[in-house]
C-alpha cells in the first residue's frame, strides 16, 4: 500500500507540473494494481477534468465515490464536473452531500450558490454566498459572486461594497476590476468605467469581456476610434461574438464608415440568420442610402423571423412613402393600427398620409397624435389646450413647435384665433431669431421661446390650428401676404442689387440638416447650373450656413452672386425677405425659404422630391397654401437632373415672353 501511495504522490507531482501524459501513466499503473482505489480514481478524474475530458472525469469521480463516499472533497469536485456540463441538479445534490460531510466547507457553499444562480433560484444563491462568507469572511470569490448578483438585482450600493471588499482581497483579479467598471456603467458613469476596464486588461490582456466592455464605454463617450479597436480585439479573441460585431457596427456607423458597418451586420447574420437586430440595423443603413430594395429585404426577413414586428412594419411603411407607393403604405399603416391601436406614431404617420392625399377631416385628427409622441412633441404644458371656444379675458399662448418653415406656414391662423377667441389676449411664441420678422410683419404680442416664463391660461401649437378650425381644401386661409419685409431694408437692398443686370433669380438649395428626411428634399447646388445657362438669368444665393460653401467650390462651373452680410444682424430672414422683394423669382428646394416667399406673395418655384411632404399634396403644380407658389416635382426618386432641365426650360420660356423693361427707373 505504501508503494501505491508513493506512486500516486509521484503522479500528482507530474500532474501539478503540467506533465499530464506521464501523470496519466502513473495513475494507470496504480489502478492496474488497485482498480477501485478511491484516491487513484479521484486523481485520474481531476486529470481528465483539467484535460477537458469532462465525461471521463465524471465517470471516474463517480467510481471514486462508489468506492468511498465519506470525503466531502470528492462530492465537491464531482459537483464541479457536473456543473461544467450543465448537469445542474446533480451538481447541487453533490454540493449538498459535500456540505453534509463538512458543514464548514465555505468553498462548497460558494459554488452551490453559483449553481442556484444558473438555475434561477436567486434567494437560495444569496443564502449560500452569505453562509460562505460567514464561514470564511475573506473568501474573495464569494464577495465577487455576491457583488454580481446585487448588480443584476439593482442593489447598487450593496454591490459596490462587495466589489471593493473583493478587490481588497484580490487586487490583481482582472474579473473583479471588470465588475467595478460594470458598476460605474450601471450608474451611467461611463467615463469612470473606462479606468477599471483598462486596469483589468493590464492584468489580463486576453480577457475578451474587458475589451468588449471598454469598447462599449468608449463608444458611449464618443471615443469611436479607440472603441472600434476594442471591438476588433474582442472579435480576434471571440470571432463569433455577436455583441462585439454589433458594437463594432454601431461604432463604424458613428464614424460614417457605413460600408464596414454593413459588413459587420452581414457577418452577424451569417452567424445567426435569425438575428433580428442585425437585420434591422442593416435595413436602416440601406434605407438611409435610398437602397430601398435591400432595406425591404431585411425588413421582410424580420417579419418572417419575429412575426408582426412594429419597427420592421414602420420601416416598410416609410419605404413605400419614399417610393411613392401610397396604397401599399396605407396597407402597412392600417395593419400597424390594427395590431397597436394606441400607438401615437402610427396615428401621426397615418395623418400625414391622409393629408398628403387631401383627406383633411380625418387627416387633421390623426395628425394631432404627434402631441403624444415625446420625440416629436417635447413641450409639456399644464394649461389646457384651447379648443376654439371664446375665451374673453383669458390669455392664449400659440407657439411654434418645429422648424421655421412650419411656423411661417401656419402663422396665417393667428388672426383667426383673435377673431374666434372673442376678447382673449393671444401670445405668439416663436424661436427668438424670428421675433423681429414677426414684429415687422405686424404681429402683436410676439414672445421669444427662450425668454422668461409667462402667465397664460390656454395654449395651442400652431400646427393644431387647422384641426381646431376644421380646415378643408376649400377653407384654407390662403390670403397672402401675411409676412412683410422691413421697408428700409427693402430700399437698402434695392440699391445694392440695382447694378446686377438680367433676370434676378434667388436660389436656395439646402434645408436644415437636422431634418430626418433632408436627403430627399435638399439638393446639391450643381443642379442649378442648368438655370445659370439660361440666357439673361443671374443667380443670387439666398443660402446661409450649411451648403453655402458650395458656391465657392463651383465658381469655375457657373456664377452665383453671394450677398455679403445678409441676415448677419437683426434676426432670421430680415434681409432675406428684403432681398426677395427685389428679385424677379425665387427658386428653392423644400425649405423655410419657400414658405417665406409664399407667405410674402413673392413668386417662388419649389423643387419637390419624388415623395413630397404632406403639405404639398400629390400631383398638383400649384399650392393651395400660397398663391404665388409653383411646384416642380421629380419624375423619379432623387432625379434632380431631369427636374432642373424642366425648370430651366420653363424659365427660358418665361424670359422669352417677358415684356421688355421700360427705361424709367423703378
Amino acid at each position: 500500500m505504501a508503494d501505491l501511495m508513493a506512486a500516486l504522490r509521484h503522479g500528482r507531482q507530474l500532474h501539478e507540473s503540467g506533465e499530464w501524459e506521464q501523470a496519466a501513466e502513473a495513475y494507470r499503473q496504480v489502478l492496474r494494481v488497485s482498480p477501485e482505489m478511491p484516491q487513484a480514481l479521484y486523481c485520474q478524474g481531476l486529470l481528465f477534468y483539467d484535460q477537458g475530458k469532462l465525461n471521463e472525469a465524471i465517470e471516474q469521480l463517480e467510481r471514486c465515490i462508489r468506492a468511498d463516499a465519506s470525503r466531502a472533497i470528492y462530492h465537491a469536485d464531482l459537483a464541479l464536473a457536473y456543473q461544467s456540463v450543465s448537469r445542474l441538479r446533480e451538481a447541487a445534490d453533490s454540493y449538498c452531500k459535500a456540505l453534509e460531510l463538512k458543514p464548514d466547507f465555505a468553498e462548497a457553499y460558494n459554488n452551490l450558490g453559483n449553481v442556484f444562480r444558473e438555475l434561477g433560484e436567486e434567494e437560495k444563491a444569496l443564502r449560500c454566498f452569505d453562509l460562505a462568507l460567514q464561514l470564511e469572511p475573506e473568501l474573495a470569490e464569494a464577495h465577487s459572486n455576491l457583488a454580481e448578483m446585487r448588480l443584476d438585482r439593482g442593489q447598487f450600493n450593496e454591490a459596490l461594497a462587495s466589489i471593493l471588499e473583493a478587490l481588497r482581497l484580490r487586487p490583481d483579479a482582472a474579473e473583479i476590476r471588470v465588475m467595478l467598471g460594470d458598476w460605474y456603467a450601471s450608474q451611467n458613469r461611463n467615463s469612470e468605467a473606462i479606468g477599471p476596464y483598462r486596469h483589468a486588461l493590464s492584468i489580463k490582456p486576453s480577457l475578451a469581456a474587458a475589451h468588449y466592455k471598454l469598447g462599449t464605454a468608449l463608444r458611449s463617450e464618443k471615443q469611436f476610434v479607440e472603441a472600434a479597436e476594442c471591438f476588433r480585439e474582442t472579435l480576434r479573441l471571440l470571432p463569433e461574438s455577436l455583441d462585439a460585431l454589433n458594437g463594432l457596427a454601431l461604432t463604424l456607423t458613428a464614424l460614417k464608415r457605413t460600408g464596414e458597418a454593413k459588413e459587420c451586420y452581414a457577418s452577424a447574420i451569417e452567424l445567426d440568420s435569425a438575428n433580428v437586430e442585425a437585420h434591422l440595423k442593416l435595413a436602416a443603413i440601406f434605407q438611409n442610402e435610398s437602397n430601398y430594395a435591400q432595406a425591404e429585404t431585411h425588413f421582410r426577413s424580420v417579419l418572417k423571423i419575429a412575426g408582426d414586428h412594429i419597427e420592421a412594419m414602420f420601416g416598410l411603411f416609410n419605404i413605400c412613402m419614399n417610393r411613392g407607393l401610397w396604397d401599399e403604405a396605407g396597407k402597412h399603416i392600417a395593419r400597424i393600427l390594427e395590431l397597436w391601436p394606441d400607438n401615437p406614431e402610427a396615428h401621426f404617420f397615418h395623418g400625414t398620409l391622409l393629408l398628403m392625399q387631401g383627406e383633411f377631416a380625418e387627416g387633421w385628427r390623426e395628425f394631432e397624435h404627434r402631441m403624444q409622441c415625446q420625440q416629436r412633441f417635447p413641450r409639456d404644458f399644464t394649461q389646457p389646450l384651447w379648443d376654439g371656444s371664446p375665451a374673453p379675458g383669458k390669455t392664449i399662448l400659440v407657439y411654434a413647435e418645429w422648424g421655421f418653415g412650419d411656423a411661417l406656414q401656419f402663422l396665417r391662423y393667428v388672426p383667426l384665433i383673435e377673431q374666434h377667441a372673442a376678447g382673449a389676449k393671444v401670445l405668439v411664441e416663436v424661436h427668438h431669431n424670428m421675433v423681429p420678422l414677426l414684429q415687422a410683419s405686424g404681429f402683436s404680442n410676439v414672445v421669444d421661446r427662450g425668454g422668461a416664463a409667462r402667465d397664460f391660461d390656454l395654449q395651442i401649437p400652431l400646427l393644431s390650428l387647422p384641426a381646431v378650425f376644421k380646415t378643408s381644401l376649400a377653407t384654407i386661409p390662403a390670403q397672402t401676404p401675411y409676412i412683410f419685409a422691413d421697408p428700409q431694408r427693402i430700399e437698402r437692398w434695392r440699391q445694392r442689387l440695382a447694378d446686377i443686370p438680367g433676370f434676378k433669380v434667388g436660389i436656395h438649395w439646402q434645408g436644415s440638416l437636422a431634418y430626418s428626411n433632408d436627403r430627399h428634399r435638399s439638393l446639391p447646388l450643381r443642379h442649378f447650373q442648368a438655370l445659370a445657362q439660361v440666357p439673361g438669368v443671374q443667380l443670387i444665393s439666398l443660402q446661409k450656413g450649411a451648403g453655402s460653401e458650395q458656391v465657392g467650390q463651383l465658381s469655375k462651373s457657373f456664377s452665383v452672386i453671394e450677398l455679403a452680410g445678409m441676415d448677419d444682424e437683426g434676426g432670421a430672414f430680415m434681409d432675406t425677405a428684403a432681398v426677395m422683394k427685389n428679385l424677379d423669382l425665387v427658386i428653392t428646394s423644400d425649405s423655410a425659404v419657400a414658405h417665406l416667399a409664399g407667405a410674402m406673395a413673392v413668386p417662388v418655384w419649389v423643387a419637390i422630391g419624388f415623395a413630397p411632404e404632406w403639405r404639398f399634396f400629390l400631383d398638383r403644380e400649384d399650392s393651395p397654401w400660397y398663391s404665388s407658389m409653383r411646384l416642380f416635382r421629380q419624375s423619379a426618386l432623387d432625379d434632380w437632373t431631369e427636374l432642373f432641365e424642366r425648370i430651366a426650360g420653363e424659365l427660358a420660356n418665361i424670359i422669352a415672353h417677358r415684356p421688355a423693361p421700360s427705361n424709367s427707373s423703378s
